[in-house]
Parts: C-alpha cells; sequence; structure tokens
C-alpha cells in the first residue's frame, strides 16, 4: 500500500504526523503506531550566520506552527564531544543567537545538531575562528 500527500508540496516546512487506521472486512479497526516526517523546503533549510563563527552565531529552523514546541541545539566539536547545548522554543528557532562568548572553544570545525521531539531534524557545519 502507498499514498502520497499531494497537499504536502503546498505547505511550508514543518513536521508532519501520520497514522493509519485499518478497517477490516468484518468491521474490526486498527490504528497503526503514530509516525512523522520533517519536511524542509529547498530555500528555507536552516541558516547559520555568520560562518565562520568568533562568539557567537544565529540560526534559523524555519518550523511552521510549532511555536511552543522544545527545540534542542547540540553543538558538538569534530572528535565528537558535546561542548554547547541549548534548549529553546520553536518561536525562538526562527531567529536564535546562539552565545559563545562564555565558552573556551579552539577554533575548527564543529557540527551543530537541531533535534524536535527526540528525533535530529538537521545538522549543519561551522567553523569557530579564534
Amino acid at each position: 500500500y502507498s499514498y502520497t500527500d499531494v497537499g504536502l508540496n503546498n505547505l511550508g516546512p514543518t513536521i508532519f504526523f501520520y497514522r493509519v487506521k485499518q478497517v477490516e472486512i468484518s468491521g474490526k479497526t486498527s490504528n497503526s503506531n503514530i509516525r512523522f516526517i520533517t519536511m524542509v523546503k529547498k530555500g528555507t533549510e536552516i541558516t547559520i550566520f555568520p560562518n565562520p563563527v568568533k562568539d557567537g552565531f544565529y540560526v534559523n529552523v524555519p518550523l511552521t506552527g510549532m511555536d511552543k514546541e522544545k527545540v534542542k541545539l547540540s553543538l558538538f566539536a569534530s572528535n565528537g564531544q558535546l561542548v554547547a547545548t541549548k534548549e529553546i522554543t520553536g518561536l525562538q528557532a526562527n531567529n536564535y543567537y546562539f552565545d559563545l562568548k562564555d565558552k573556551k572553544l579552539a577554533g575548527g570545525q564543529y557540527s551543530l545538531q537541531v533535534i524536535v521531539k527526540d528525533k535530529m531534524i538537521a545538522s549543519k557545519m561551522l567553523t569557530i575562528n579564534q
């Protein structure tokens, strides 16, 4: 069985939740577990600026209709060590300043992971200049 949700292309970037309702010939019904997909359209993906970074950076995570959802921003060094984390709301994620002034980070490559509802929806690379 397959289904194409044709209306998705008309919507902005967001998370879509799906559940399948099965109806048997006898009339008995059952529901599947809820699954979700994250959709980010080209031109509206997550942005980081400036990049390279010195004291901090702005991150823009366009999440339509998720203003009150918790968004976790985790910054990892190239060796996989978690060096900073912030928990913000979906509304704040539209234009959030990730301040690094108090973190004594070495220059180099870092990865910012964006997590919504315990799922990583994006990972962006950035360079820190010190």
